[in-house]
């Protein structure tokens, strides 16, 4: 009986280790750390004075104790608001962090780092400032970025060519990989775990595409997935029991 080849896929923390600790903050990525992901995911916005922040929706009101839109919102004030006490009293006072903070922790740790950049007006001014954080501190070869602008994507690589990028899509797309390569010029796809179907796989193949699904939180999807070459890495909110899954396997 032929034993299927088990291809180690990279792990990488969904807003850090967000089942855990309060989504997008140092306490998730340093807890993402402590699980042994090989990486983080995380989502950026530019704020009204032009800071770089880490944060997924596009205001402030569900993940902290204060109201406004980020882009509307100078950074100070947004540093001033509590942004873990919603998870636990254990997380009371954590801040939103900026990209550049987070880059360092990357760089002491040794980790890759997934950049989404979040739909906005702003692309051209958000796209300029992740490609000069990225050179700045020296991580250009440790970073992926992905957004579900694919516009975005397709402008950073004819700004920075050496920066890996990814589309994000939750739908079925029709030969991703092809559209990916070709018509946005990325290196990736970042689809929902569902929508990595059979077709999907064969279309990054053909197109040498990366693929890294998300949100993958079940160890039997994750081992499974462990078994299809193209799959690259995995985005995952529990990146502590995705490795427990690889490690079953991989240890067999």
């Amino acid at each position: 009986m032929k034993t299927k080849k088990i291809h180690k896929p990279l792990i990488y923390a969904h807003r850090g280790a967000s089942a855990d600790a309060p989504e997008n903050t140092m306490a998730s990525f340093e807890l993402a750390a402590q699980y042994e992901a090989d990486g983080i995911e995380l989502d950026v916005i530019l704020t009204k004075d032009g800071e770089v922040v880490v944060i997924h929706d596009d205001d402030v009101d569900r993940t902290s104790n204060g109201k406004g839109t980020v882009e509307q919102m100078y950074y100070s004030d947004i540093k001033a608001l509590d942004f873990g006490s919603w998870k636990g009293s254990e997380f009371k006072g954590e801040k939103i962090p900026l990209l550049t903070d987070v880059c360092r922790l990357v760089k002491d740790k040794n980790m890759l780092l997934n950049i989404e950049i979040k739909p906005t007006v702003r692309s051209s001014e958000i796209e300029d400032k992740v490609i000069s954080i990225c050179k700045s501190m020296d991580l250009v070869d440790q970073v992926v970025i992905s957004s579900f602008n694919h516009y975005c994507m397709r402008s950073i690589k004819k700004k920075f060519s050496k920066l890996e990028t990814a589309i994000l899509y939750q739908s079925g797309i029709m030969k991703a990989g092809r559209y990916a390569r070709h018509t946005v010029k990325a290196d990736g796809i970042h689809p929902h775990k569902y929508a990595v179907v059979a077709e999907c796989v064969k279309s990054a193949a053909l197109n040498g595409i990366k693929i890294r699904p998300w949100t993958v939180d079940s160890p039997a999807i994750f081992q499974k997935m462990a078994g299809i070459k193209y799959i690259t890495g995995v985005i995952t909110n529990r990146p502590d029991i995705m490795r427990k899954a690889l490690n079953e396997i991989t240890n067999k």
